[in-house]
């Protein structure tokens, strides 16, 4: 039987070449931005990084960015042959078994495998996470309607219970998927897409984002916020923050998002990790370490990988 996760292999993970090539990926989705005139932002803890660190976080795993959704639907008719090699715009329609609610940048010429994603038969290259931002009702009767439309949207993209937001949520979408024919998906997709998207064109006072988790798309942001970008330092160059970043980053992170956690906390998380190869395609490793029948898969504890200088 193939084993999963294997530890001694993680522990070997060189984080500062895994922060180049995903500083690559975002050096090559800030060329196109750039040629089309896209407006996108650096979010989450790559926004914090840049903030606090003037790059990466030392111990962070990946890169967040964020476009309005004007922009983002205009990133998706952009030809693949805009992209240079090795790089790929991974949407639903340019890999068919991807679900996410979001798109990424993958580059073919190396491969990270996660947890969650090793089923699917998709490009497991290194990524990084391109959101939409989506304007939000001002009234809040329809702003509840909004969200619930916007779980239900999540649900029937991923195509999958939530499994981390309870035994309501999960349970409750489970019996959904069950009874929902799949010929109906499709259509109901798209008429949630346009329900949820309806107040693009209003200026609205806030803003959410929509990636898969509740507890963020639960944060309002103000629209304000992303109004304009600015630029700011992330190792060698200069990228586009929101205007609003740091009263964004007291929301995300709290009021002290510029002081270090713990050291017990600063740490890759090597759960989430399966395979890890940075000088050879994820091509490679197709049965054995995802796509894999009937495989018994090895349980890893929670450790954190904390030699990262």
């Amino acid at each position: 039987m193939l084993e999963f996760y294997e530890r001694v292999n993680l522990m070997k993970l060189d984080i500062k070449k895994l922060h180049e090539v995903q500083y690559d990926i975002l050096v090559e989705f800030d060329r196109i931005c750039k040629k089309y005139g896209l407006t996108y932002f650096l979010a989450f803890g790559t926004l914090l990084g840049a903030f606090r660190h003037n790059g990466f976080i030392p111990w962070d795993d990946d890169i967040d960015t964020l476009m309005p959704y004007e922009d983002y639907l205009k990133l998706m008719e952009i030809s693949s042959e805009e992209w240079n090699d090795p790089y790929f715009l991974q949407t639903c329609d340019t890999d068919k078994e991807y679900r996410f609610c979001f798109c990424k940048v993958r580059n073919s010429n190396t491969t990270l495998i996660t947890k969650g994603l090793d089923h699917i038969d998709i490009n497991q290259g290194v990524d990084i996470d391109i959101y939409p931002l989506i304007h939000l009702s001002d009234d809040d009767r329809e702003r509840r309607r909004q969200y619930r439309r916007t779980i239900l949207y999540m649900l029937l993209q991923v195509n999958e219970p939530p499994k981390n937001h309870g035994k309501i949520y999960y349970y409750g979408g489970k019996i959904c998927l069950t009874l929902m024919p799949k010929v109906l998906r499709s259509k109901l997709l798209d008429r949630l897409k346009a329900n949820i998207t309806s107040f693009q064109n209003e200026a609205t006072e806030y803003s959410y984002i929509i990636c898969g988790n509740l507890e963020i798309m639960y944060q309002v942001l103000k629209t304000a916020w992303f109004a304009e970008s600015v630029n700011h330092i992330f190792e060698n160059k200069f990228f586009p923050v929101p205007i609003g970043a740091q009263e964004w980053l007291k929301i995300r992170y709290g009021e002290k998002y510029m002081d270090l956690p713990p050291v017990e906390l600063q740490g890759i998380k090597l759960e989430q990790f399966v395979k890890v190869d940075l000088d050879n395609p994820y091509t490679k490793y197709k049965g054995e370490f995802y796509c894999v029948k009937n495989a018994k898969r090895k349980d890893v504890k929670n450790d954190r990988w904390v030699n990262y200088t």
